[in-house]
């Protein structure tokens, strides 16, 4: 018994120092820079947040893989049928490691066009695990514990961006789940990504992009469904969506995952 508190001590010790180290980054002041002109905005697909979510096995993963120059960052096994270079990301601190290690790589960086992390809602499992153990919790929804969750955005979104400075963009692969919403005095489903209400706002508020990837015939029916499918870029009362960079078409149509992301690649062309 008290080797395991010992070990938690030394535990908690370095989490208490990680989080205090973040809060002091936080207050140091940065450079001043007067613009002369007016800041550059994403010119890119590959230099923005893009998160990407959909049902399963409707080739999410896939269109991913043909973004040329992306990385995966893999939150679950299975993805050597695909020509991916990639991590296995089998815990929190090999994710924070990673980033350390390409932090003092900028020559394995410049070789990467995109981060690609599949799936971001298995990636905020896992933080959520590493968070929990060094509380001592057996999980967030304990009574006490809401600074946790807290705690959980703040970590997650605060190394999402160390992962961005490095220079490639980052696109969120999710999956899919129905979420309620109030608007207009009225409880709203909508399609959204596999996460909660505190995380979905937090990845939302830094996403340059959200695209949902679905049937372009949404009948319930298979025989009706057909496979044409399309990359929804304008939120609706049914489904989150948005497109910050003004881009992007409001539905992009394709048949193939490699044709959905010529299309994406060709609206970035036509916008410059």
């Amino acid at each position: 018994m008290s080797k395991k508190l010992k070990t938690g001590t030394r535990t908690g010790s370095r989490s208490k120092a990680s989080r205090k180290q973040r809060i002091e980054s936080d207050q140091e002041p940065k450079p001043i820079i007067f613009m002369k002109t007016p800041q550059q905005a994403v010119t890119t697909f590959q230099q923005s947040i893009c998160t990407l979510y959909g049902p399963t096995k409707i080739g999410k993963t896939t269109f991913a893989s043909h973004i040329p120059g992306a990385y995966l960052l893999a939150t679950e096994e299975g993805y050597s049928w695909l020509p991916f270079r990639f991590q296995n990301v089998s815990n929190w601190p090999t994710f924070k490691t990673f980033i350390d290690e390409m932090e003092g790589s900028p020559k394995k960086v410049k070789s990467v066009s995109m981060w690609v992390i599949d799936t971001v809602d298995i990636l905020v499992k896992k933080c959520m695990s590493t968070i929990c153990y060094e509380w001592g919790l057996t999980d967030l929804s304990e009574e006490g514990f809401s600074r946790a969750w807290t705690e959980l955005a703040d970590e997650l979104i605060f190394n999402l961006l160390r992962l961005k400075d490095l220079g490639p963009g980052i696109l969120l692969i999710s999956h899919e789940r129905q979420r309620e919403t109030k608007t207009r005095r009225m409880v709203l489903t909508k399609e959204s990504m596999d996460l909660s209400n505190s995380i979905f706002n937090a990845v939302s508020y830094i996403s340059d992009i959200i695209l949902h990837m679905r049937y372009v015939n949404r009948s319930k029916t298979s025989a009706e469904l057909g496979h044409l499918r399309c990359l929804c870029t304008r939120g609706s009362e049914s489904e989150d969506a948005g497109d910050r960079t003004g881009m992007l078409d409001d539905i992009i149509k394709f048949k193939t995952e490699k044709q959905a992301v010529k299309k994406i690649l060709r609206c970035f062309e036509k916008g410059d």
